[in-house]
């Protein structure tokens, strides 16, 4: 086999272990992203707005979303440590899929990328 030959042989299964592992983390993307949404996410990551009431100490929980088509939504959690906690633990999971669904978006974009480079090749090796 000539060496160029060989080369080559060597750089495609290069991109077979890298097809592979961006394969698998896509996998891990997609069952991370369903299961934070089973659990609940915001559409919207909102803000965490405190006040206080009657000169108390502030521990009044509401959440100011994003404006969107010139409206402000507010969602009012209240005191309760329970529902405090499970709100802002909805806003990290919402987080998190934020950031999942840019990281499947910037693989899927690489993918598109190497796969329009694997058809040059392909056309350069047969001589397209």
């Amino acid at each position: 086999m000539h060496h160029q030959v060989e080369q080559f042989v060597e750089r495609i299964n290069e991109v077979r272990a890298g097809l592979v592992a961006v394969s698998t983390r896509l996998d891990e993307i997609a069952d991370e992203i369903m299961q934070l949404q089973e659990k609940g996410v915001f559409d919207e990551i909102p803000s965490e707005s405190w006040e206080t009431r009657n000169g108390g100490e502030t521990r009044y929980l509401r959440l100011v979303f994003p404006t969107t088509q010139g409206a402000r939504r507010k969602m009012y959690v209240g005191a309760d440590p329970g529902k405090i906690a499970e709100a802002q633990a909805k806003i990290e999971r919402s987080r998190r899929n934020r950031e999942l669904l840019a990281e499947e978006k910037r693989l899927c974009h690489r993918l598109e990328r190497a796969s329009y480079r694997l058809a040059d090749a392909n056309a350069a090796c047969l001589g397209s």
